[in-house]
């Protein structure tokens, strides 16, 4: 992070603004180094690609918008470790699960995809590379497929919604 902004956090003695820009706090973690630049940058009136030139020419005006951010720093990072957490736990449960009960779904997904690349690129592609006449899947079974993994998947209200939204258009 820029020079100007971790010093004039240092001047400010705002410690968690400055753990957070010195990547201290969650090593890694861009989003929340991007919340505390964006809100320091939305209290100056400038956007966060400017803010360290911004900064160096005009440290008074950071140092109140960091001081501000700082009060409100706490909220940061804690709705951050929050959702932090939540990913993780989410993680864990699917993980946990292990084996085809969680592999199903990525399975499906690439299958589907296939399938679908396969309908209107790649038979054509083949059928005019080798001069043959592959036929083509008939589409209401492709469509079908493709319901029944949404309803599976989505649950059952998803493929309700969208029957609805073309029975509403015919």
């Amino acid at each position: 992070m820029s020079a100007a902004l971790l010093a004039l956090a240092t001047q400010v003695g705002a410690p968690l603004v400055r753990r957070v820009l010195s990547d201290r706090i969650g090593g890694g973690n861009a989003r929340l180094v991007e919340g505390v630049v964006t809100a320091i940058a939305e209290r100056v009136g400038v956007s966060p690609d400017d803010l360290p030139g911004f900064a160096e020419q005009n440290p008074d005006m950071v140092r109140s918008a960091i001081e501000e951010v700082e009060a409100t720093a706490p909220d940061l990072v804690q709705v951050y470790m929050a959702e932090a957490a939540t990913r993780e736990a989410l993680l864990m449960a699917e993980a946990s699960q292990g084996g085809w009960r969680s592999a199903w779904r990525p399975g499906w997904m690439i299958l589907l995809g296939f399938f679908w690349f396969w309908q209107v690129i790649g038979l054509h592609v083949l059928n005019a590379i080798f001069k043959i006449a592959l036929p083509t899947v008939p589409w209401e079974y492709l469509m079908g497929v493709t319901a029944l993994f949404l309803g599976l998947y989505m649950g059952g209200h998803t493929v309700k919604d969208v029957a609805k939204s073309f029975v509403r258009r015919a």
